[in-house]
Protein backbone atom coordinates (compact mmCIF):
# COMPACT_ATOMS: atom_id res chain seq x y z
CA UNK A 1 0.00 0.00 0.00
CA UNK A 2 1.23 3.28 -0.86
CA UNK A 3 1.05 6.50 1.21
CA UNK A 4 -1.68 7.93 -1.00
CA UNK A 5 -3.71 4.80 -1.32
CA UNK A 6 -4.25 5.43 2.91
CA UNK A 7 -7.91 6.30 4.06
CA UNK A 8 -8.27 8.55 6.64
CA UNK A 9 -10.37 5.89 8.53
CA UNK A 10 -7.31 3.25 8.70
CA UNK A 11 -5.03 5.44 10.12
CA UNK A 12 -4.93 4.84 14.29
CA UNK A 13 -6.89 6.79 16.75
CA UNK A 14 -3.76 8.75 17.83
CA UNK A 15 -3.22 10.28 15.13
CA UNK A 16 -6.94 11.04 13.73
CA UNK A 17 -6.92 12.58 17.18
CA UNK A 18 -4.74 15.38 16.99
CA UNK A 19 -5.74 19.08 16.26
CA UNK A 20 -4.32 21.88 14.47
CA UNK A 21 -7.44 24.46 15.04
CA UNK A 22 -9.53 24.94 17.82
CA UNK A 23 -13.51 25.56 17.02
CA UNK A 24 -16.42 25.13 19.32
CA UNK A 25 -17.89 23.06 16.41
CA UNK A 26 -15.38 20.48 17.41
CA UNK A 27 -11.97 21.83 15.73
CA UNK A 28 -10.01 20.40 12.70
CA UNK A 29 -7.36 17.69 12.56
CA UNK A 30 -4.03 18.30 12.47
CA UNK A 31 -3.36 15.56 9.20
CA UNK A 32 -6.25 17.68 7.84
CA UNK A 33 -4.97 20.73 8.12
CA UNK A 34 -1.41 20.09 7.02
CA UNK A 35 -3.10 18.43 3.82
CA UNK A 36 -5.26 21.53 2.92
CA UNK A 37 -2.88 23.91 3.13
CA UNK A 38 -0.29 21.61 1.08
CA UNK A 39 -3.51 21.17 -1.55
CA UNK A 40 -3.84 25.37 -1.44
CA UNK A 41 -0.02 25.69 -2.20
CA UNK A 42 -0.18 23.43 -5.33
CA UNK A 43 -2.61 25.09 -6.66
CA UNK A 44 -0.87 28.65 -5.97
CA UNK A 45 2.07 27.10 -7.29
CA UNK A 46 0.38 25.87 -10.33
CA UNK A 47 -1.08 29.27 -11.28
CA UNK A 48 2.16 31.32 -10.89
CA UNK A 49 4.35 32.30 -13.66
CA UNK A 50 7.09 30.05 -14.42
CA UNK A 51 9.81 32.68 -13.36
CA UNK A 52 8.35 31.58 -9.56
CA UNK A 53 9.37 27.71 -9.91
CA UNK A 54 12.66 28.82 -11.92
CA UNK A 55 13.53 30.57 -8.99
CA UNK A 56 12.86 27.81 -5.86
CA UNK A 57 14.72 25.57 -8.70
CA UNK A 58 17.66 27.83 -8.51
CA UNK A 59 17.48 28.72 -4.98
CA UNK A 60 16.76 25.03 -3.48
CA UNK A 61 19.08 23.39 -6.33
CA UNK A 62 15.73 21.07 -7.22
CA UNK A 63 14.58 19.51 -10.55
CA UNK A 64 12.36 20.93 -12.39
CA UNK A 65 10.23 18.31 -12.11
CA UNK A 66 10.52 17.82 -8.46
CA UNK A 67 10.38 21.59 -7.57
CA UNK A 68 6.46 21.86 -7.10
CA UNK A 69 6.17 18.12 -5.04
CA UNK A 70 9.00 19.44 -2.17
CA UNK A 71 7.74 22.64 -2.40
CA UNK A 72 4.10 21.64 -1.14
CA UNK A 73 5.22 19.45 0.63
CA UNK A 74 7.10 21.65 2.97
CA UNK A 75 4.04 23.84 3.10
CA UNK A 76 2.06 20.29 4.10
CA UNK A 77 4.65 20.41 7.11
CA UNK A 78 4.91 23.61 8.36
CA UNK A 79 2.31 23.05 11.65
CA UNK A 80 3.84 19.79 12.48
CA UNK A 81 5.16 20.81 15.41
CA UNK A 82 1.23 20.86 16.64
CA UNK A 83 1.55 17.12 16.94
CA UNK A 84 3.56 18.12 20.71
CA UNK A 85 1.86 17.42 23.84
CA UNK A 86 2.58 21.35 24.41
CA UNK A 87 0.18 21.70 22.01
CA UNK A 88 -2.07 19.47 22.48
CA UNK A 89 -2.46 20.58 26.07
CA UNK A 90 -4.17 24.06 24.97
CA UNK A 91 -7.52 23.42 23.92
CA UNK A 92 -9.05 21.39 26.73
CA UNK A 93 -11.30 19.37 24.14
CA UNK A 94 -8.53 18.66 21.86
CA UNK A 95 -7.02 17.38 24.48
CA UNK A 96 -9.87 15.06 26.37
CA UNK A 97 -10.09 14.03 22.64
CA UNK A 98 -6.02 12.79 22.07
CA UNK A 99 -6.32 10.88 25.96
CA UNK A 100 -9.85 8.91 24.66
CA UNK A 101 -7.68 8.00 21.81
CA UNK A 102 -4.91 6.71 23.52
CA UNK A 103 -2.55 9.12 24.04
CA UNK A 104 -0.70 10.65 27.44
CA UNK A 105 0.41 13.81 28.99
CA UNK A 106 2.89 14.89 30.90
CA UNK A 107 1.93 15.40 34.99
CA UNK A 108 0.46 18.50 36.64
CA UNK A 109 3.35 20.49 38.75
CA UNK A 110 1.77 23.24 40.73
CA UNK A 111 -1.32 23.67 38.26
CA UNK A 112 0.76 23.98 35.16
CA UNK A 113 1.61 21.24 32.58
CA UNK A 114 4.88 19.92 33.19
CA UNK A 115 6.67 18.92 29.58
CA UNK A 116 9.52 16.62 29.93
CA UNK A 117 11.76 16.04 26.71
CA UNK A 118 10.60 12.61 25.62
CA UNK A 119 13.23 9.91 24.90
CA UNK A 120 14.04 8.29 21.75
CA UNK A 121 11.23 5.55 21.49
CA UNK A 122 8.61 7.31 23.72
CA UNK A 123 5.23 7.20 22.64
CA UNK A 124 5.16 11.29 22.45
Amino acid sequence: MYFYDMRFSSLSPPVRALWAKSSEEGGHGLLAHMLDVAAVAEEILNREPASTRNWAIQAFGLKQDEVVRWLVALVGLHDFGKAIPGFQSKWEAGRQRCIQAGLSFPSVIDGRPHFAKPSIGDSW
